[in-house]
């Protein structure tokens, strides 16, 4: 008994935390700086119970954002994936290949990055939905990881979409952001 209400009093501090982040990750961006991938994506995982899954930096590069936010990011994708997923999962960060514009130069082609795993990914059906607030497919879930997500892309002035991993699960594409 006391076990159980030990899970629901976490499940609860859990709740209260992702909606005071919800609030705040609202806000803008004013403090940024460049900081490896590989170190942000490695704080954002130890933030995570892997079960076992597997994190794999692709590319490195520097991205340009607050760090602090950057790992509520990271750690709200990386959560999804594992825990929507029975088994465990390999979660991949890398850049993503963008066209260039007119305004570009040949060297500067790359402004977005993904995070990819290889689980059972997103229906395209629930892709429009799943940055709603309240939108979950978890009886645990609080509905509440990836509209922070959203929040944190657009403080920084992202744009943040979801398609099929190529590994055959979800895939995160993060544009419009400064990479160095």
């Amino acid at each position: 008994m006391y076990r159980l209400i030990e899970q629901a009093h976490d499940r609860d501090e859990g709740d209260i935390d992702d909606t005071l982040t919800l609030t705040k990750e609202a806000q803008s961006v004013e403090e940024v700086e460049a900081i490896s991938i590989t170190k942000l994506a490695e704080s954002g995982w130890e933030l995570v119970e892997t079960n076992d899954s597997e994190l794999q930096v692709v590319d490195e590069f520097d991205l340009v954002c607050d760090s602090d936010r950057f790992a509520r990011l990271v750690e709200n994708v990386f959560r999804n994936a594992i825990d929507h997923n029975d088994g465990p999962v390999t979660v991949r960060v890398g850049l993503h290949e963008t066209m260039a514009t007119a305004t570009q130069t040949s060297g500067d082609q790359r402004t977005a990055f993904y995070i990819a795993d290889d689980g059972r990914g997103i229906p395209e059906s629930q892709r429009d939905q799943v940055f709603e607030l309240g939108e979950t497919s978890s009886r645990e879930g609080t509905g509440l990881g990836l509209p922070i997500v959203q929040r944190i892309a657009d403080a920084h002035g992202w744009d943040v979409q979801v398609v099929d991993s190529t590994q055959g699960g979800a895939k995160f594409i993060f544009t419009s952001v400064e990479i160095r």
